[in-house]
């Protein structure tokens, strides 16, 4: 009987303070995921993502920043407008920034959408040609085979040519009411 009475209390002797100890462990320590002595500071275990580049703005672009090459090294004017069909009349051309076609594009009452591979200080010839009588151009239908052409009124055409590669990067045709 006085075993029987020993094990009793020394069982009631070891489970309270387990129990006291496994409560104080579950308030400092709520997730249960490591002693607090093993635990880390909450900054150190969330894992950092870095945020993705903005696509509006490429870290590399197809064509960058050329504002810092001297005008020799750009092509020629007559390059960039090349051989203008008959009945149309240039009106302008002059050497621009991208982003100054942009503005120049969205006052004539344009689309604001921008190439971003094109760098806004890219140099750009801007050439304004009018078609008095008109422009046909080829628009292809998907289920025909021959491109047939779409006929446009007396246009105003705004031609985009890089500065340095001669590359035509737009070319908008608005029809003046």
């Amino acid at each position: 009987m006085k075993k029987l009475l020993f094990l009793g209390v020394l069982a009631i002797g070891i489970t309270i303070p387990t129990t006291s100890l496994l409560a104080q462990n579950s308030v400092d320590n709520p997730d249960n995921s490591s002693p607090p002595g093993l635990r880390r500071p909450p900054e150190a275990s969330k894992t950092i993502i870095p945020e993705p580049p903005s696509p509006t703005t490429p870290t590399e672009y197809l064509y960058p920043d050329n504002s810092a090459k001297p005008v020799l090294q750009m092509i020629k004017k007559e390059r960039a407008i090349g051989q203008l069909r008959q009945g149309l009349n240039l009106k302008n051309a002059r050497l621009v920034t991208y982003a100054d076609y942009i503005k120049f594009k969205s006052k004539l009452g344009g689309d604001s959408i921008e190439n971003a591979q094109v760098h806004p200080n890219r140099r750009v010839w801007l050439i304004e040609i009018d078609a008095p009588n008109g422009i046909d151009v080829p628009q292809r239908v998907r289920d025909e085979k021959t491109p047939r052409p779409e006929k446009f009124k007396k246009s105003k055409i705004l031609m985009v040519v890089d500065a340095e590669t001669g590359d035509r990067l737009s070319m908008d045709i608005a029809e003046n009411q």
